[in-house]
């Protein structure tokens, strides 16, 4: 937990993407349904995750590609990544964009089915406070990145259609207002470590709620 800092706004994480490798999860998860996510600096690297995953159960790829603890891609790698992803993939694939990003350059070149996104750089945030993670790297979720993660859905919607997932929900109500702001989907984060609980809850009166809007 040393690369976690928990407040109550949201959490500062340097976690990175540590895992024991894509073949030891493909032996023994490849038949659940469940979307994977998935990240590689070299293209061959990457074309021989998605195209063993063309005969899994997996439901979509998400191509990560703004890990702030790892690699921000550029915006040309993003577009390459994503072209070759699409000729070779038979699942959907969401592309994981960072608020970072030239969605401008990027999104008119490429063709996935829906796009999230990941937290926040710390420095873009704070360019003049170091990071209580500063050893390790440093990113920001939850509540405090709000505002910057939910601007970039509205930004998003100005120059695509692609579906959006939300992100950075803290409160129950955070869900309507990204439903709001044109999300087609919603994503829980960093509130599984700070609350674990609420997802849960969230999900069961959201779906209540909808039944009685319903009716």
């Amino acid at each position: 937990w040393e690369t976690i800092k928990f407040t109550d706004k949201g959490i500062i994480n340097a976690m990175g993407l540590s895992n024991p490798g894509f073949n030891w999860w493909y032996s023994k998860y490849r038949h659940t349904e469940q979307i994977v996510s998935i990240y590689s600096e070299d293209i061959l690297d990457l074309a021989s995750m998605i195209i063993p995953l063309n005969n899994s159960s997996v439901i979509g790829i998400e191509i990560n590609e703004s890990c702030p603890n790892v690699c921000i891609s550029s915006d040309k790698k993003i577009i390459k990544n994503c072209n070759i992803a699409r000729k070779i993939s038979e699942k959907p694939i969401i592309l994981k964009l960072s608020v970072t990003h030239n969605i401008e350059y990027i999104l008119p070149e490429i063709d996935v089915d829906a796009i999230s996104i990941n937290s926040v750089p710390w420095d873009i945030m704070f360019p003049n406070k170091k990071s209580p993670l500063e050893k390790y790297g440093g990113a920001l979720s939850g509540r405090i990145i709000q505002p910057y993660t939910w601007n970039f859905i509205t930004e998003l919607k100005k120059v695509t259609d692609v579906p959006i997932i939300g992100a950075s929900v803290w409160e129950y109500e955070d869900i309507k207002r990204l439903y709001d702001l044109g999300a087609s989907a919603i994503s829980f984060g960093s509130i599984f470590l700070r609350y674990p609980w609420r997802p849960t809850r969230f999900i069961r009166k959201y779906k209540r709620d909808k039944d009685n809007y319903m009716e």
